[in-house]
């Protein structure tokens, strides 16, 4: 793994996650939820039950994400990114060993589109069929076609896949 890859992966994954302070009279840095309703920490860590059988999703969830959020700082979240940041690295190599081979830009690209996505999500894609065939005219339309929360565009996610486009060539 090229630090190189971390280097532009990381702060496109901070500008398009941001870091949430949601709750100013509590310490520490406090969860959201994304626009699925997975509850995130930090630089969108989704957290997961204890059991890690699921994610934290909805209301229902909301004092444990708290629970486990308490006292966060600026140090664990930009750690928890890292650690998040090198398994998505690991699991798109895994997936599609050509990137490997690739600019440090696409893999960052790919990576942040994992870190956000999900692995499964990336092996069921066309996107996945694109990279590995190393059609990147096609991978770049099969990215940003990832813009929506259930059925509708949102902003933020159209810029961030047009940025991970671009870095795709």
């Amino acid at each position: 793994m090229s630090s190189a890859v971390f280097d532009i992966a990381i702060p496109l994954i901070k500008e398009f996650e941001g870091l949430h302070d949601g709750d100013l009279s509590m310490i520490g840095l406090q969860p959201k939820p994304c626009p699925a309703g997975i509850w995130t920490a930090g630089w969108g860590h989704a957290l997961k039950t204890h059991d890690e059988k699921r994610f934290l999703k909805g209301s229902k969830d909301k004092a444990e994400a708290y629970r486990q959020c308490a006292c966060m700082t600026l140090e664990q979240a930009d750690d928890l990114l890292l650690k998040d940041a090198s398994a998505a690295l690991k699991s798109l190599l895994d997936a599609s060993p050509v990137m490997m081979y690739q600019s440090p830009a696409r893999q960052a690209a790919l990576l942040s589109w994992v870190f956000n996505l999900g692995i499964g999500n990336y092996r069921a894609s066309t996107l996945k069929k694109r990279v590995d065939a190393t059609d990147w005219k096609g991978a770049k339309t099969e990215s940003v076609r990832w813009n929506k929360s259930n059925g509708k565009v949102l902003p933020g996610l159209d810029r961030r896949r047009k940025a991970e486009a671009k870095l795709l060539g």
